[in-house]
């Protein structure tokens, strides 16, 4: 049976979290080499020689600290400018040198006595400065700074805005960082201290910026530069600005800095975002901005109140996705590339480049890519624009499997979001647990979103597609000419699918078969959101479906879960109507009378705990099968209806709070529940599968056309605006 096919994507940061990435090649920059750093995946190694500065980024004309500790007896500073060509600004001679230890660690900072306060001249332009450091023991280290226009948005009305809490989080100066495994004893920080040196040997995360920066740079565009920190710090920082762009690792941001790139947004601002895991955590300064705070667990952090805790902005309390401002979040991506982690995804099945959709989007202008095409994969990790952490959306497909039909809305994606190419990633050994995307979205306002999808993007600049789809997107944001994106074909906006019969997104376009384990996108749940269970029990069976197509048939053994819980809207928002629907065939179960289990639940649930509303439940009595709701708060049941057991039926549900109706429908045959909804909180989650089979349980269930909408179409249920599509037949 051809119908249109959905697909849901739910990946989870049960181990990114615990990794630092930094990159391991050598760039140039104007014919002078510029070293990278290698991946620090040990502890520091407690060699106390380098540099810090009083703050990360100055205005022309202000004064800013050096704070120096080297092994040498005197030095000279050299200061530079990183960009388009590397120029040597200043030397600051004759300087005495002392080593000092990092008493206080990496939470309350070395406290070194300031070396130098040096005054920016008001001639230097806006940009990224290493400050280098001579030193025995460790060669050159650096100090780093930005330096901002005095006079906002007087040379380009483009602002660059470099990624300065990732570079605290990848440091480990001082014994931790954010992430286990460079932190003493595997153990990470939640609080970190900008009074210590960056990583790789002070440049901090730099190298992952650099290449995007001089390619810029040498092409003639005119930047102005900043940091995300600065947005908390400096009043109205984007106001003067019509495009900002992203680099490097986007990962920690605060409450205050995503509520002013929204405002941004809403007034026609144009955000190109070329970092990845961007917005993933929310971070909170203490210690007047020389401190910043990452629990990455709302349990874990003492302060609790929704602008101040630090968790995923998606979580509860939060509920801030990311993907609502950026189109994408690291939740339906993963790790590419990074073979010390995700061994199970070799380059050669997708990391080092995009599979590309929608080619003829004008995106793709001057690059001859077509759908299918590889978008960036260069000789290596280091040089190809998949290899790190990305970010991703849900999506759905067209009946070949492979076409990708736009962004489902249940993560927060505007649905207006165009998927340009997508790869498959990973975390740790579940190797399908996502897919990388990169795609754009435009605003009634007249804003617009590109978003790269990656930290990567800036190390495949060298590629010449790549370089010019980066061209394209940055003049045509510029010059503020960007076509309004087209809503996505219809679907559902709320979905409760896998990729299903998104099946032939396997590598480089390439037919597959749907023999096997069913394709599945998710991880054991660890926010209620994701599937549960041992999903090799379900497989695709090409006839077991309705009118003899192909359905999802799940191996019936006893005592066995296995069960996806989905969220219905963003950020968990609760609705008071919901309808699901599913053909169902228990042709091949064999359940032992007396036998009950759960087919189908739905939730109100609040973060810490859930409250189940209703239920839907099968049974077995003297050979016949038969299936009720009930209502979990009051204990109303309904009656047992009998089923079809020897071919597929349409099994429906209504869940209508404010009517205090609960509906059942069986071959659209109906029966109301009335029970006293309104009492309860509104449902924002729905789990469906087959949950503790009975003992003496074999045989197996199949199912097909499985969906969830706000409301059925007719049969009752408000007609207006139906939103409910099949999703799951081919």
């Amino acid at each position: 049976m051809k119908k249109r096919i959905f697909y849901f994507i739910i990946a989870a940061a049960l181990i990114a979290g615990s990794l630092g990435f930094y990159p391991a090649s050598t760039g140039l920059a104007n014919g002078i080499p510029t070293t990278r750093g290698s991946r620090v995946l040990a502890a520091w190694d407690g060699i106390s020689v380098g540099g810090y500065t009083s703050r990360p980024s100055v205005a022309q004309g202000e004064s800013i600290g050096f704070y120096i500790s080297t092994d040498l007896p005197t030095y000279n500073l050299k200061i530079y400018r990183e960009g388009g060509t590397r120029t040597l600004m200043t030397t600051i001679p004759n300087l005495t040198g002392v080593k000092y230890e990092c008493l206080g660690g990496y939470a309350i900072g070395c406290g070194w006595p300031v070396a130098v306060n040096f005054q920016v001249p008001a001639s230097w332009p806006s940009g990224f400065y290493t400050v280098e450091i001579p030193t025995t023991a460790k060669g050159n280290q650096f100090a780093i700074f930005w330096v901002r226009e005095d006079s906002p948005g007087s040379a380009s009305t483009v602002l660059y805005l470099a990624s300065v809490n990732g570079y605290q989080a990848t440091s480990n100066f001082g014994g931790k960082s954010f992430f286990d495994l460079s932190s003493d004893s595997n153990l990470r920080a939640s609080v970190l201290s900008f009074d210590r040196p960056y990583g790789s040997n002070g440049r901090g995360n730099w190298p992952l910026e650099q290449d995007l920066v001089v390619w810029a740079e040498a092409k003639g565009y005119t930047l102005e530069y900043a940091t995300t920190y600065d947005m908390e710090y400096t009043t109205g920082l984007l106001d003067p600005y019509q495009v900002v762009v992203l680099g490097g690792y986007g990962d920690y941001w605060s409450w205050s800095m995503r509520q002013q790139v929204k405002a941004f947004l809403g007034r026609g601002g144009r955000l190109i975002n070329l970092s990845g895991k961007t917005m993933w955590f929310q971070t909170r300064y203490e210690n007047n901005g020389r401190t910043v705070i990452s629990y990455q667990n709302a349990a874990s952090d003492p302060i609790s109140t929704t602008q101040s805790i630090t968790s995923r902005a998606s979580d509860f309390p939060i509920l801030d996705t990311e993907a609502a401002i950026t189109g994408l979040s690291f939740r339906s991506g993963g790790l590419t590339g990074a073979s010390f982690i995700t061994s199970t995804l070799s380059y050669e099945n997708g990391y080092g480049g995009y599979w590309v959709q929608n080619s003829s989007h004008w995106v793709f202008e001057g690059t001859d890519l077509t759908n299918g095409s590889v978008l960036g994969r260069g000789t290596d990790l280091e040089t190809s624009v998949l290899g790190r952490e990305t970010d991703g959306t849900t999506f759905n497909c067209d009946v070949d499997g492979r076409t990708i039909l736009g962004a489902i809305g249940n993560n927060g994606t505007p649905e207006n979001f165009r998927v340009l190419g997508i790869a498959p990633a990973s975390q740790g050994a579940n190797s399908d647990m996502g897919f990388a995307a990169f795609g754009i979205y435009t605003l009634p306002g007249g804003g617009a979103v590109f978003s790269s999808g990656s930290v990567g993007w800036s190390s495949a600049i060298h590629d010449p597609k790549v370089a010019q789809i980066t061209a394209n997107v940055l003049n045509r944001f510029i010059a503020n000419d960007i076509p309004a994106e087209p809503a996505n074909p219809a679907d559902s906006e709320y979905l409760f699918v896998d990729r299903f019969n998104c099946k032939n997104l396997d590598h480089e376009g390439a037919a597959v078969t749907d023999t096997g384990p069913a394709w599945f996108q998710g991880v054991p749940s660890h926010n209620y959101s994701g599937w549960v269970g041992d999903l090799s029990l379900i497989r695709y069976n090409d006839i077991c479906g309705v009118r003899g197509g192909s359905g999802l048939e799940f191996t019936a053994i006893q005592s066995t879960t296995i069960e996806l819980h989905s969220q219905l809207n963003p950020n968990w928002q609760g609705v008071n109507k919901v309808y699901t629907s599913m053909w169902v065939n228990f042709a091949g179960l064999a359940l032992p009378d007396g036998g009950q289990f759960t087919l189908l639940k739905s939730f109100a649930y609040n973060g810490i705990s859930d409250t189940a509303v209703m239920t839907l439940r099968v049974r077995m009595r003297a050979g016949q099968l038969s299936v009720r709701v009930s209502d979990n708060a009051t204990n109303i049941s309904g009656a047992w209806i009998d089923v079809p057991k020897d071919r597929p039926f349409l099994l429906e549900t209504g869940w209508d709070q404010a009517n205090n109706l609960i509906s059942l429908w069986v071959d659209s045959k109906r029966l109301d529940l009335t029970v006293p909804l309104t009492t309860l909180p509104a449902v924002n989650r729905v789990d469906f599968g087959v949950k503790n089979l009975p003992i003496g349980t074999t045989g197996s269930i199949c199912v097909d056309e499985m969906g969830i909408a706000e409301q059925r179409i007719g049969f009752g249920f408000d007609a207006n605006t139906p939103i409910y599509l099949p999703v799951i037949s081919r």
